[in-house]
């Protein structure tokens, strides 16, 4: 996840270029293929979460977003909300972790965090973007890579699965 405070910048996920600027959210997950940000003065917070950590709720949504997948831009209190929450986890996350509760505080103001981002992208379509049948055949194939990995390797099942022949 990143929360751009101020700057621009560039990523490059799925071999697609994607422009981010000051007061925007973004996520990449996983099973997507990415590079680096090319920035120039960005400021903000990169947080990096195991995927357990995150709710088939917040699941559902980031990765039912992936062919529109676009940076979401924050309204100012919206903003001020994550920077005082991630300034919030990280100055717990510095604190002695030698307290009984310092697990349990870190993961809820994590998940706190995801709930907000997942709430921002849900039901948000970006730009009016025209998603193409290529493009939904493979948001649809990663769902199902995704949930089929283990117990299907053959990709015949998977054209299958999709109505492709």
């Amino acid at each position: 996840f990143f929360v751009l405070e101020d700057g621009v910048g560039s990523v490059v996920i799925d071999f697609n270029k994607v422009q981010l600027s000051g007061g925007m959210l973004y996520y990449i997950l996983p099973t997507q293929v990415h590079h680096r940000i090319l920035s120039e003065e960005v400021g903000g917070w990169y947080i990096a979460v195991d995927t357990s950590l995150i709710s088939p709720q917040c699941r559902k949504v980031f990765e039912g977003q992936l062919f529109l997948q676009q940076p979401y831009t924050f309204n100012d209190t919206q903003l001020r909300q994550c920077q005082n929450l991630l300034s919030l986890l990280l100055e717990k996350y510095h604190e002695d972790d030698n307290d009984p509760f310092y697990a349990t505080t870190i993961h809820a103001l994590l998940k706190s965090f995801l709930n907000i981002a997942a709430g921002c992208y849900n039901g948000y379509s970006g730009t009016n973007l025209k998603v193409s049948r290529p493009a939904q055949l493979t948001s649809q194939f990663k769902s199902l890579l995704v949930a089929e990995l283990r117990s299907n390797k053959s990709p015949a099942d998977y054209a299958s699965m999709l109505n492709v022949f």
